[in-house]
């Protein structure tokens, strides 16, 4: 049937009519039941082919009291007792079902219907009734799932899986309470078979679509966590089984990596997918595996939880950026993608905060590529915005030569100018972040220090997925009379000069670190500013499990974290006061000191102006000229002149040339990259 204009047809009404009489009668005959499913089976079928075209057409037809409420009514009749329910009547509700679902996709305005709400709310009882928790015990027993099965394990969940509209959303929470400790009563499952993978992927729909709220909660976290551990012994079970169907041991490995993908969105499941060393098993498949589909689910993971010692021992860095950079290439000439632009996006924004990711994107020429996705107005909305790909672009100024590449594109920095007026938020925050830091580079402020007038006495520097543990700490503090600078009431005018002013104006930098904090460019940007600038710098841990690597390593080493989640909020905040009190305490005595010494005297060197880039040696220093010099205990606290004294002390003057303007945070920081390379090497 091509002409839909025919549903029109009086016709149409007639089998409609047909159908309700069915469902209202449930009657024993055969041929009435042929006759339905041949009606129920036309109308699931030419609502796949014409529905996003013609939705009106199907709105008069399937929009309708008396067929939804007989729908309804046998859905409910299923949950009671699906075994006194024949099959042929099991197969008219599917495709009835089925139907529905492809007229509600992505329409919130149907869902919102109260008709529609009277078929959410039936499926809804199905997963609270005992019939489904006895047929899910023995879900994979055989190859092929019944239509009982079929109707209870894959129609039910992916109608539900539609349930998008946020006056409905409470429907499908109120279902993964009772399904999500249900399921993982029943995982993991031991098969290899067709309907394990249909039972895993339409159930997760439900577990997962629309669950990032739910999955924070902590009240669902436990058996979230439970699922994800289940998944990861599925993997290594399925994995490891030889002499089984090498197909359906892949479809299957790809759908339990996919189900596992949801879980890189949230910080505490990335620490736990760390615990479970999750990245070494997939690496593996990776290797033993040749399936594209399977490898780029493997590297979306991995992009979230490799660490920059898993980098550092990658063999081939560049074939994970490879694949990335093909599928954009792809999609920018038109090429059939099954993965949406956004995600890929979303992967490589992950990846990139590695320096190794950063060298092998310029190297594959993957910049200009980049620049693409944040320019051109089809591949931005493929992308759902450019807002990833400027985030990426931002990430990849701090590797030199993409900074310089980007810098030197006057075409793409006038494209920035244009979105400071931008109306999106997020795409004008990074156009603006990139812009600065070009400035910043013009005015070479790196390892400067700036005088403060110390207008605030902490400034905190987070990511906005942990606002809400923050805004606590914030608002302990104030109470406590501290002069707290965050972005949640201080911004006026550009919000990047605003935090160059609150980071050259406070005492303190509370760095809070999370996965979110270290793969943000933009939590980067102001780490990094306040460690140029000098800033006594302040950790705390925002997420279970997590351990900061790579730059934010680097910027915090040989610092106590305050580790918020293990202690509980009120603890931390002791400990965070008393971190504070230290600081101040520690701060006042060398304030003391160098207000009472007499600058040092060390021979001739100390007579040499600080701003001089070559320094005359004329012999080493004698006891009797060497003066009494009060170090302060961290030696990020040290001062050009605390280096110089300490290495005269120790008769190290053939070094005093090289650390010249070294105040104890370079020096710190250029030990824990030096560390890090021979590690690299060994």
């Amino acid at each position: 049937m091509n002409d839909p204009y025919v549903l029109d047809h009086p016709l149409f009404v007639t089998l409609r009519d047909t159908l309700i009489s069915f469902l209202h009668e449930n009657q024993n005959n055969q041929t009435m039941y042929q006759l339905a499913k041949d009606i129920s089976s036309l109308i699931s079928n030419i609502t796949i082919k014409f529905v996003n075209t013609y939705v009106d057409i199907f709105k008069r037809l399937l929009i309708y009291k008396p067929l939804i409420n007989k729908v309804s009514e046998g859905i409910n009749k299923c949950a009671q007792n699906i075994g006194n329910v024949s099959e042929e009547f099991i197969e008219v509700l599917n495709n009835l079902l089925f139907a529905y679902e492809r007229l509600i996709h992505k329409r919130l305005d149907i869902q919102d219907d109260p008709s529609i709400t009277i078929l959410f709310e039936s499926v809804a009882k199905c997963f609270v009734s005992h019939n489904y928790e006895e047929m899910l015990e023995h879900v994979g027993e055989h190859t092929e799932m019944s239509i009982r099965e079929e109707f209870f394990f894959a129609r039910c969940p992916l109608f539900l899986h539609q349930c998008r509209s946020q006056h409905r959303r409470h429907i499908l929470n109120d279902v993964r309470k009772i399904l999500l400790p249900l399921f993982n009563k029943r995982l993991p499952l031991k098969q290899i078979n067709k309907s394990v993978i249909m039972v895993l992927g339409s159930i997760c729909a439900v577990l997962f679509i629309c669950s990032y709220g739910i999955m924070n909660n902590e009240a669902f976290y436990d058996q979230y966590e439970k699922l994800l551990s289940h998944l990861n012994e599925m993997l290594s079970n399925v994995y490891s089984i030889r002499g089984e169907n090498d197909l359906i041991k892949i479809e299957l490995i790809q759908e339990i990596v996919e189900q596992m993908s949801n879980f890189i969105s949230i910080d505490q499941y990335i620490g736990k997918m760390k615990e479970l060393q999750l990245s070494a098993r997939l690496l593996t498949i990776v290797d033993d595996i040749q399936d594209e589909a399977i490898h780029f689910q493997i590297y979306r993971i991995l992009a979230a939880i490799l660490t920059e010692k898993d980098i550092k021992t990658l063999a081939s860095p560049d074939k994970i950026v490879t694949i990335f950079l093909k599928k954009i290439i792809n999609i920018s000439n038109n090429i059939s993608e099954r993965e949406p632009l956004s995600n890929i996006l979303i992967a490589v924004k992950s990846l990139v905060q590695h320096d190794q990711i950063k060298d092998e994107i310029v190297k594959q020429q993957g910049l200009s590529l980049l620049i693409r996705c944040a320019t051109e107005p089809e591949l931005i909305e493929q992308g759902e915005g450019n807002q990833w790909s400027l985030e990426i672009l931002l990430a990849l100024t701090f590797n030199k030569e993409a900074f310089n590449n980007i810098k030197n594109n006057t075409e793409f920095i006038q494209h920035l100018k244009t979105l400071l007026h931008s109306t999106d938020d997020d795409e004008k925050r990074f156009a603006e972040s990139i812009l600065w830091k070009i400035e910043q580079d013009k005015k070479d402020v790196e390892s400067t220090t700036v005088s403060s007038n110390d207008q605030y006495d902490i400034m905190l520097s987070y990511s906005h997925r942990n606002k809400d543990l923050c805004y606590a700490i914030y608002d302990r503090l104030i109470k406590d009379g501290f002069r707290v600078w965050i972005d949640r009431e201080n911004m006026y005018g550009s919000p990047m000069d605003a935090m160059a002013y609150a980071i050259e104006n406070s005492k303190y930098i509370l760095v809070c670190m999370s996965e979110a904090y270290k793969q943000s460019p933009c939590c980067q940007l102001e780490a990094q500013y306040a460690f140029q600038k000098r800033r006594p710098l302040i950790p705390l841990v925002m997420t279970q499990r997590y351990k900061p690597d790579g730059w934010l390593g680097i910027i915090v080493s040989g610092k106590i974290y305050i580790d918020i989640p293990k202690l509980t909020i009120d603890s931390a905040y002791l400990a965070l006061k008393k971190e504070i009190n230290a600081y101040l305490k520690q701060r006042n005595t060398t304030e003391e000191v160098s207000s009472q010494k007499t600058p040092l005297v060390h021979n001739s060197v100390s007579q040499i102006p600080t701003t001089s880039k070559t320094l005359p040696i004329t012999g080493m220093t004698s006891d009797a000229q060497r003066s009494i010099v009060k170090y302060p205990n961290c030696i990020d606290e040290w001062s050009d002149d605390h280096i110089r004294s300490f290495l005269m002390e120790r008769k190290l003057t053939s070094l005093l040339p090289v650390v010249v303007d070294m105040d104890g945070c370079v020096l710190h920081m250029i030990k824990s990259q030096t560390y890090g390379t021979n590690t690299q090497r060994r």
